[in-house]
């Protein structure tokens, strides 16, 4: 349901939990028993409380607390909300700043507080399962916030970057210089990286300044200030599209059948037969793939929007292959679980977790592939990319990501690509990872020979 926004209406956590969110916006909803009391309704469904004021003829907002059922953490109930916001009332109308002790805390507000005590914790960040009845009335578990391996990298990446250099200066006393210098630092070090490490940190600093209206008039999210797009450039011009050629494709295919741990080798045919990104496949549990009208079909998670895919008998008969093949080990509730070796190469146990970015790339190129005097060298542990390339030696340029590649360059026209890939947006697609150049040449051959055929009979 909609609350009726255009006028004041008593809050309750019944009707309030149901509150639909904007997709475009945030909207807040007033309180009818409570003056200058609030909800906000995030668009990612999230619901706040907030306490909208006047102090010395200026607008104030402060959100301190979560809509909820119970007290319990930082959740409040309707009443707990109103007697914050009536003895803040008192306060005022005394014409004191109700909110001095506030205003002394949110000044020591550092990113690394906020990273540990909110962020981490918001509903579209931490991954979770709930379990909701769908149209049919049948209980399911929907999967909420990002995914466990982005949720991972993303810790990681704040530990290693942001953590001890500028996570404990409190928000209102970062400056652009200091922010800028630290930044390029990165970006000379590792380009396409600080362009990730970047992004990150301005969603924090957003969601920050989202949950503490206060800081509107004492700060302003200054990451957004620093010029990263001739970085961005470099990085996307190096990132070329790179489609894997037939007999690369099929030596990589034939590969997978050799491989010593079956189920590893179908998941990488799984993601050939996709296109889709192999954490995506990764984080596939056998309970999320359903039947609908004789298919077999499943949903990937990226960036916190689900992507359809049906399967087409080919990805069929891998799915049902792994099934077999994962009897063979320990069960997981993963479809592709990693797998625990010993020093012979014997598996041992099952990890809990999904197959990981190294796992994914102990299995594609091995452990001892590696670069000597720019030259790829190779042993017969050379993972998956090793074993192809005794009958093709070219797949050892081939990277696991260059399949999507190859895909959006041989799709019909960039929609389908799009489509394919799973992304979001035509422009991402056309622009990293679709080959338009010879294919489109191709194209202006053939129909130049059209044309030709027609004028001379």
């Amino acid at each position: 349901m909609s609350p009726n926004r255009s006028k004041p209406i008593q809050i309750k956590y019944e009707n309030a939990n149901d509150y639909k969110p904007n997709p475009d916006s945030d909207y807040f909803v007033a309180d009818s028993k409570q003056d200058h009391l609030k909800l906000r309704v995030l668009r990612t469904g999230q619901k706040t409380w907030v306490y909208d004021y006047l102090y010395n003829g200026k607008r104030k907002r402060h959100s301190f607390g979560e809509l909820a059922k119970e007290a319990k953490g930082k959740g409040l109930t309707p009443p707990q909300a109103r007697q914050m916001v009536a003895d803040w009332e008192a306060i005022r109308r005394q014409g004191k700043n109700p909110m001095l002790s506030q205003d002394s805390d949110i000044k020591r507000i550092t990113l690394n507080k906020f990273f540990d005590e909110d962020f981490l914790n918001l509903n579209y960040v931490k991954p979770s399962v709930i379990r909701k009845k769908n149209a049919k009335g049948v209980w399911e578990e929907v999967r909420q916030g990002q995914t466990v391996q982005t949720y991972k990298q993303n810790i990681a990446i704040w530990n290693n970057h942001v953590r001890k250099d500028i996570g404990d200066t409190p928000v209102v006393d970062l400056q652009v210089k200091v922010i800028n210098a630290w930044w390029s630092k990165i970006a000379e070090n590792t380009p396409s990286h600080s362009i990730k490490i970047m992004g990150l940190v301005r969603f924090v600093m957003k969601e920050l300044l989202n949950m503490h209206d206060d800081l509107d008039s004492l700060t302003s999210n200054k990451f957004i200030k620093i010029r990263i797009a001739g970085v961005r450039k470099g990085v996307d011009d190096l990132r070329k599209p790179k489609p894997i050629e037939a007999p690369e494709f099929k030596a990589l295919w034939e590969a997978c059948k050799e491989w010593h741990n079956p189920v590893e080798g179908l998941y990488i045919q799984f993601i050939m037969a996709t296109s889709a990104r192999g954490q995506a496949v990764a984080d596939i549990k056998c309970s999320d793939i359903k039947q609908k009208n004789g298919r077999y079909h499943f949903n990937t998670l990226h960036k916190n929007k689900l992507f359809p895919i049906v399967m087409n008998e080919l990805v069929e008969s891998i799915y049902l292959q792994t099934l077999e093949a994962r009897k063979k080990y320990p069960l997981s509730p993963y479809l592709f679980p990693k797998y625990i070796y010993d020093s012979e190469r014997n598996i041992t146990g099952v990890a809990k977790t999904a197959i990981d970015s190294a796992t994914r790339q102990r299995i594609w190129r091995g452990r001892s592939t590696k670069q000597s005097k720019g030259k790829l060298v190779v042993n017969t542990n050379g993972g998956l990319r090793g074993l192809a390339s005794k009958t093709c030696s070219s797949v050892l340029t081939v990277g696991l990501h260059d399949v999507r590649d190859t895909f959006a360059s041989h799709a019909e026209n960039v929609q389908v690509a799009t489509d394919m890939l799973q992304n979001k947006l035509t422009s991402t697609t056309d622009k990293h990872y679709r080959e338009k150049q010879f294919i489109a040449n191709q194209s202006t051959a053939d129909k130049q020979l059209e044309i030709v055929k027609q004028l001379i009979g």
